[in-house]
């Protein structure tokens, strides 16, 4: 699976990492693409299969304006953000992410919204599979 994490905290682009690796749809060889700012992701974008991004990465593009762009190129992808802020829904909805984690929640909590999109990518891959193979 092509996970990217951007954030330009790379402490917490560790954590997530380490979360990540603790659910079940996920490997522990789990390879995660990092990125500092929404500049660098998009300028190295890739056919990823779920994107976790902070709203504020620095001084250049947030985390929507970066989920707009990616949008633009890829509908398809999942997107969810992981912040510290709080959003209204409605600066977000535009961008359809499948899930908005904050920071702050328990290891638990975020654990569990890990495992339900992760479930989710791997049954659409699993479909995807199964109607493309007949």
């Amino acid at each position: 699976m092509k996970i990217a994490l951007c954030d330009d905290c790379r402490d917490d682009i560790m954590q997530l990492e380490k979360l990540i690796k603790k659910i079940k749809y996920c490997s522990e060889n789990q390879y995660f693409f990092e990125y500092l700012s929404g500049e660098e992701l998009l300028n190295n974008y890739m056919d990823f299969d779920l994107i976790i991004l902070d709203m504020c990465i620095g001084e250049g593009l947030n985390g929507v304006e970066t989920a707009r762009n990616i949008r633009k190129r890829d509908a398809k992808v999942i997107i969810m953000f992981y912040s510290d802020y709080e959003s209204k829904a409605n600066k977000i909805s535009s961008v359809r992410p499948s899930n908005y984690i904050l920071k702050k929640y328990s290891n638990e909590e975020i654990l569990q919204n890990l495992d339900s999109c992760f479930g989710f990518i791997i049954l659409s891959n699993d479909s995807f599979y199964r109607v493309n193979r007949r």
